[in-house]
């Protein structure tokens, strides 16, 4: 989130669905000091656009599957997916930085 200029007070507006993924981006908002604005993932278009327009964050993640609706409305803002089983571009940009990392999702009953 950093690369993305992500700095502390920033607004960071999610829209993707409850997951462990989702747990790890909202811990590292609160340790970058970045303001997670969590939106309903049954939210329509209309109201993500609300939402956008009256937080004005800094950077969107959604979910892949939305990815489209949420370029379109973030009007050149910085848009990142995060999807469960480890894809998205946010997940591929921290294994680009890091190739050495492993990175595994886990299943309900191991958490």
């Amino acid at each position: 989130m950093a690369e993305e200029g992500v700095v502390k007070g920033s607004r960071v507006l999610v829209q993707v669905e409850k997951s462990p993924e989702a747990v790890l981006l909202y811990l590292s908002c609160l340790r970058m000091g970045a303001i997670f604005v969590p939106l309903n993932t049954g939210y329509t278009e209309n109201e993500v656009r609300y939402f956008f327009e009256n937080a004005e964050p800094d950077l969107c993640v959604t979910d892949p599957t939305k990815n489209d609706m949420f370029k379109k409305i973030a009007r050149g803002k910085s848009v990142l997916t995060l999807g469960r089983d480890n894809n998205g571009s946010l997940w591929q940009t921290s294994m680009d930085q890091n190739p050495d990392a492993k990175m595994e999702s886990l299943t309900g009953d191991e958490i």
